[in-house]
């Protein structure tokens, strides 16, 4: 057994990376949430074919081809690839038995025919997994879905077995080599194996270059799934062509692999990584308020009628991050409540946002400023939301972003998140079912919100620098009030920034989503990435706006805060287990991940305290489904939407938990004598 073992590591050695990239795809489907999520999504998406509630022109078939297709050729990239690295590697590193020798020889005629079958194997496991971790009643078109879905992965099964090895082998691959020949002619056209993998490495290097090439939002109708399949195999062949190099008659023996560590190394110090997307042809002056300023004359213009220390009530809103889960959530809600009162618009002052809850607030406030009818805002939420903002982020991710990283210079249309941008633009306008003017908030640049008089919306990031929180405000930060901050819009006139790049700022979690460079006028480069590292549930900053908003007022009007916090699940204070192994390794890392979390329950708490303090209702909403349910991802499934679609129905009109606050709340949103103010 010992003697078997140290056979299968020598076979195993050339092939560490295709395995690893198996393993890589595996874990997707299987064990993180997004992966079921997706395929999941597949499912219901074929299902509308058997619900007589759903048109048939909504349901898009490319997305299901276009998997099919790039499974194939991953399949294919695994093993023909994995048998040329095995053919050309020295298998026998030292004198061994003829026996050991024809078993190392048996297994490197077996493994490559083992990772041909691993894609399907992979992606039939995942939808079996998929359909039962969220399916919790019987559905019969979604069942019947998945039934035809396995027989279409196990045709394709069958198909790639006769492609190779049954009735397609004699005519695609007639001739033979013995492993001696195949280093001998390698070079040479005619050996099958050779002008196999060149015809492979063209079609690779074709298809890199065109996903570099095209816009993002051309890619979401092929699906994330298709091009999760489509990278890894890509990847496979391009470590079998550097791999190669170096064996081919006619070339220089070189180090490759280290020639492009080095490559990449020196473009990450030349490239101007990922800038922040300005908006340079109308340059714009700074024409906000300072935030006192601001909410005093907004204050005045709701209630013209104020007399000295009046209670006036005020609504903030703090919307935590995660995704489309919270992004979601967040427009969802809130769209609930302006369809039901009409006046909550109005009684806001002050929004705080991270990450995916930037998302969620940037539409509800884009759908107040396009006016949208009362009673549809919770419908285009739903039509936004439901649009695969993966897809665009999945492609550049994993076949264009690399070229980034080569390069000396800035290429903008291999940025991911660009990409993603990009999406959510062209998802508006896709939604859009109600006649909005011919420019919306949405499409345009930050200025314009600026000038929309309406509520403060503090948009947070983090420096990566000097890791102090960066705001995107519609009012001026008072920096030196607020510690440990920085105003960002500072940086940026006289540009004008893009409101969908504004949100962007927020939701860049790197490794998924690049930080963004900003340079500012004494030509220091900030990097800023997800307001979740500083903290995830903007109290801090909806704390500091609070007790600037009651230094505005002084002795003017008693301020009634009722503050929205919508949070990502449960309970973050939840006991993590206690480090059991690889101590003084795993005490760095965890102290460092739970930092952000110790940090965002203290603000949590300060924020609760000072609202109860100040004699005001302080709400937390929280998403409440489990994370298989409704994952963290930039794609939702229909189960998804119908899960955060419930909850919020139950939070608004059966929860009973904090019954006495929403009265109160509920109350506060019913019209007052003389409230006329349409100002949003």
């Amino acid at each position: 057994m010992k003697r078997y073992l140290e056979d299968l590591k020598v076979v195993l050695r050339p092939l560490w990376l295709i395995i690893l990239l198996q393993l890589v795809v595996m874990l997707t489907f299987w064990g993180i949430p997004q992966g079921p999520d997706v395929l999941f999504a597949i499912i219901e998406n074929y299902s509308g074919l058997l619900r007589p509630e759903v048109y048939h022109t909504d349901v898009h078939w490319m997305p299901l081809i276009c998997f099919l297709l790039a499974l194939v050729y991953w399949s294919l990239a695994s093993e023909c690839c994995s048998r040329l690295l095995l053919y050309t590697a020295d298998l026998s590193s030292r004198e061994i038995p003829l026996c050991r020798a024809w078993r190392r020889k048996k297994l490197a005629m077996q493994l490559p025919s083992v990772l041909y079958a691993m894609p399907t194997i992979v992606v039939l496991v995942g939808f079996v997994r998929a359909y039962f971790t969220r399916s919790v009643v019987f559905d019969e078109p979604n069942l019947i879905i998945l039934m035809l879905m396995l027989g279409l992965l196990a045709l394709t099964g069958v198909l790639l077995y006769h492609i190779r090895y049954g009735w397609f082998a004699p005519y695609l691959f007639s001739q033979r080599a013995t492993p001696t020949q195949i280093r001998q002619v390698i070079d040479q056209s005619g050996f099958w194996y050779h002008g196999y993998f060149k015809r492979m490495l063209w079609f690779t290097a074709g298809m890199i270059l065109l996903v570099s090439a095209l816009p993002g939002t051309t890619f979401r109708v092929l699906g994330a799934t298709a091009f999760i399949c489509l990278g890894f195999g890509a990847w496979t062949v391009v470590y079998t062509g550097i791999q190669l190099l170096h064996k081919l008659k006619g070339w220089p023996k070189l180090p490759y692999k280290t020639i492009i560590l080095l490559l990449v190394i020196c473009s990450g110090y030349l490239n101007n990584d990922h800038p922040v997307r300005l908006l340079k042809y109308e340059p714009v002056k700074d024409e906000r308020l300072q935030m006192q300023q601001h909410f005093r004359a907004r204050l005045l213009r709701q209630y013209p009628g104020v007399q000295v220390c009046d209670t006036v009530p005020v609504v903030f809103v703090a919307a935590e991050g995660g995704a489309l889960r919270t992004g979601c959530f967040t427009a969802m809600l809130l769209a609930m409540l302006q369809d039901s009162f009409p006046q909550f618009r109005h009684r806001i002052y002050g929004l705080s946002s991270v990450s995916g809850g930037s998302l969620g607030v940037g539409v509800f406030n884009a759908l107040q400023q396009a006016e949208v009818p009362p009673q549809k805002q919770v419908v285009f939420v739903r039509k936004f939301f439901s649009y695969d903002f993966l897809a665009p982020v999945t492609a550049k991710l994993i076949l264009a972003e690399p070229l980034n990283w080569l390069s000396v210079t800035y290429l903008p249309a291999c940025d991911r998140m660009l990409a993603l941008e990009d999406a959510w633009l062209q998802s508006w306008e896709q939604s859009e079912q109600y006649t909005f003017s011919q420019s919306t908030l949405f499409n345009g640049g930050w200025q314009r919100w600026v000038r929309a008089q309406a509520p403060v919306w503090s948009i947070n990031t983090m420096e990566a620098e000097r890791g102090i929180r960066g705001i995107i405000s519609n009012a001026k930060v008072p920096e030196q009030q607020w510690y440990n901050t920085m105003d960002m819009m500072a940086q940026c006139y006289p540009a004008d920034i893009p409101y969908v790049t504004a949100m962007g700022l927020s939701a860049r979690f790197p490794l998924i989503s690049p930080g963004g460079s900003l340079t500012d006028s004494n030509g220091f480069r900030h990097h800023y990435v997800d307001g979740g590292y500083y903290e995830n549930k903007g109290a801090f900053t909806l704390l500091d706006m609070l007790q600037s908003c009651r230094e505005a007022t002084g002795d003017l009007v008693v301020i009634r805060p009722y503050v929205l916090q919508l949070s990502f699940d449960g309970d973050s204070a939840t006991a993590t287990p206690s480090i059991r192994h690889c101590n003084e390794w795993m005490e760095v890392l965890q102290g460092f991940m739970q930092i952000r979390n110790g940090h965002t329950r203290y603000a949590s708490a300060a924020l609760q305290a000072y609202v109860q303090a100040s004699g005001g209702v302080y709400l937390e909403w929280k998403v409440g489904a489990s994370k298989s349910a409704v994952p963290m991802n930039w794609a939702l499934s229909a189960y998804a939407l119908a899960q955060i679609e419930d909850r919020c129905h139950y939070l608004l009109r059966s929860d009973t938990s904090q019954r006495a606050a929403m009265m109160q709340f509920y109350a506060m949103l019913k019209p007052l004598p003389g409230d006329t103010s349409r100002l949003y």
